[in-house]
Parts: C-alpha cells; structure tokens; sequence
C-alpha cells in the first residue's frame, strides 16, 4: 500500500521539481523499506486488538509520537537527549534521516545509509517475528 501511495508523489516531484530521477527512485525505495516495520507495528496492534475500537489506540500510542520524536518538523538535535534517544529507537527517524538529504538533491553518505538500512532492516525482522509469532497464537489457541 505504501508503494501505491509513494508512486504519484514521485510522479509529481518528477514533474515540478529539479531532482534527478534516480534520487526520486531512491527516496521510493527508501519509503517502502520505511514502511515494512510501521506494517509490522501495525500486526502486532492487530494481534493484541480486542475489539474494532482498539485500532483507535495507533494514533496516540506509536503514530503521533513519531512524528514528534523523529524530527519530520524540525531537526531530530534540537530535543532534549532521552527525547533523542526516543526518537531514534522509533524507524521513521532512520527514513528521514535518509530522505532530508535526497529531497535536497544529495545523497546521503554511505556510512549513514548502511546505518540507518541496517537498523530499518533490523527492527523490520524484530517486529515480524513479534507480530508472526503473536497472531499464531492468537488463531491457534
């Protein structure tokens, strides 16, 4: 779903701005390997559901939290350090870490993409077994 909601973005950004193709293919992947442990977030919340209504629970336990922690609105820095290190447990700051860069027409340093890759592909394979392992039981038992 994230693949379908990314591509007209590029498509836009592709038409009304001045980055070059293969950093908007970039900043596409990037958002889709972004999006696999938020998915995997989203299973295990499934898994632990009692009800239709506890969905409500996303929103002001895991999303808005990331979005105040991870530096979509302002620099990741600028918080205090136990806010930071919030921050950077949570995958969506490791995607912008890797995006900012590229929306301004650079890539990011090699260094810091293997980082912020490994740890993406790291808590994806954390949260998938979590929630693979919760949902068996859940249908099992």
């Amino acid at each position: 779903k994230a693949a379908l909601t990314a591509f007209p973005v590029v498509v836009v950004c592709s038409l009304i701005s001045d980055l070059p193709f293969h950093l908007l293919m970039l900043a596409y992947i990037i958002t889709f390997l972004g999006a696999i442990p938020v998915a995997a977030v989203g299973f295990i919340f499934t898994a632990y559901a009692k009800n239709f209504n506890s969905f409500n629970y996303i929103w002001p336990l895991y999303v808005t939290p990331m979005f105040l922690f991870c530096g979509v609105f302002y620099d990741i820095a600028q918080n205090p350090e136990w806010v930071q290190w919030v921050g950077y447990a949570l995958p969506l700051t490791h995607v912008i870490q890797l995006s900012r860069p590229i929306s301004m027409g650079e890539l990011p340093s090699l260094n810091e993409t293997l980082l912020h890759v490994s740890y993406l592909l790291a808590v994806t394979s954390f949260f998938i077994v979590i929630s693979y392992a919760k949902i068996k039981k859940r249908l099992y038992d």
